[in-house]
């Protein structure tokens, strides 16, 4: 193998009208003929012109050197011994890989032409070789390799742009998403005020709502509408009399259906937020149950929103699962009991089977995780930053 032309600097060429690129000596060419006299003239003419060559006699050579240099167009002759030049061509793919390339062949091997032209042969000459054929086939290969590299530096450049684009918009969307979080749980921290346990009941039930939801293959946009919706359940709770909302003791009937409006209240809360309507129809349907006797509307079976019938189980399973001034937490096992015997009646029996098969571990490190979420807002509150451990 040898370089039988040193580079020759060639500006703003025309050829047969087609354009060929400043610089066409940073092109380079593989030349393959295993006949000496052929090579020579073709890397001749072509060194005159100006364009940077390799020349070499076999097949199998050629093969080597595309492995290790980059070469813009490959001329290669069709019959060779070992490594042929339709062979070559197969190996090349010129489609896939974008390397431009030219077969020469005598008159009586044109069917393998027509073969080499299926995988992407720009062009063939015919032996004995016209020099203008030559030239301006060269020129319009080159032209096309051209315009290739053009074409794959815009689409690369598109694409770091689109990818820097797209980064940005998941940047501006999890900021979006954050300042949506700390509004909801602004909306929570108001009504701590007025009911102390109703936090950490809030965040407890979010988490359970999540898993279950996850369990039964929701999306996660309807995912976090449940999240929403859970954490907010009773918002409405805002607009219940204190007289009510802490009295100790019964509430008489008269109060009784003062605090069944909290649902409806809590549905005219968020009616004006946009990105809570989803999440606006769990608050409203909260306390109904599967068999219709729940309130505020009566609704039956799947007329309730799925984000309310998730509701129902996880805030039974918490309440079950809490101390209250009255008495002591369910141990675990009976509180699934209770699902599994309420299933059908005050529950959805297909999300309660679900709930079911969660491994109970997982609703242990529910309640740790929002404990950990709880505390963590609680110091934002404050304004206080613990010390590095």
């Amino acid at each position: 193998m040898s370089r039988m032309s040193p580079p020759i600097p060639s500006f703003g060429r025309q050829s047969s009208g087609f354009y060929l690129p400043d610089h066409i000596s940073s092109y380079t060419i593989l030349l393959v003929d295993d006949e000496r006299e052929c090579l020579q003239a073709l890397n001749a003419a072509l060194a005159e012109e100006g364009y940077r060559t390799i020349c070499t006699q076999s097949g199998r050579e050629a093969w080597t050197i595309l492995g290790m240099t980059p070469i813009d167009l490959v001329i290669t002759d069709i019959r060779m011994p070992e490594l042929d030049g339709l062979e070559l061509i197969q190996r090349l793919n010129p489609r896939e890989t974008g390397i431009e390339a030219l077969v020469v062949t005598g008159v009586t091997h044109l069917d393998q032409v027509t073969e080499a032209m299926r995988y992407g042969v720009y062009d063939y000459l015919v032996k004995p070789l016209d020099l203008d054929r030559l030239l301006t086939s060269v020129a319009h290969a080159l032209e096309r390799r051209h315009l290739t590299r053009e074409l794959n530096a815009y689409h690369h450049k598109l694409e770091q742009e689109v990818a820097a684009r797209t980064l940005e918009l998941e940047n501006t969307l999890k900021q979006l998403e954050e300042a949506y979080r700390q509004t909801i749980f602004a909306l929570g921290a108001a009504l701590e005020t007025r009911d102390i346990e109703t936090e950490a009941h809030a965040y407890r039930v979010m988490l359970y709502g999540r898993t279950l939801a996850a369990q039964a293959g929701m999306p996660e946009l309807d995912i976090r509408a449940t999240e929403f919706g859970l954490y907010l359940h009773d918002i409405g709770k805002i607009g219940v009399p204190d007289a009510i909302l802490r009295k100790e003791g019964p509430l008489t009937e008269e109060e009784w259906e003062e605090m069944k409006k909290h649902p409806d209240i809590g549905r005219q809360l968020l009616e004006p937020i946009d990105f809570l309507q989803d999440a606006k129809e769990i608050v409203y349907s909260h306390h109904e149950r599967w068999d219709g006797s729940g309130y505020p509307r009566g609704l039956k079976g799947k007329a309730i929103t799925v984000g309310a019938r998730i509701f129902a189980i996880v805030d039974a399973f918490d309440a079950m699962t809490s101390d209250r001034p009255y008495r002591k937490a369910f141990p675990l096992e009976q509180a699934l009991h209770e699902i599994r015997r309420h299933a059908g009646t005050q529950f959805d029996p297909e999300l309660a089977e679900l709930f079911l098969a969660i491994p109970p571990e997982t609703w242990v490190q529910c309640r740790h995780e929002a404990l950990k979420i709880c505390r963590s807002w609680e110091e934002k509150r404050r304004g206080f930053t613990p010390p590095p451990s």
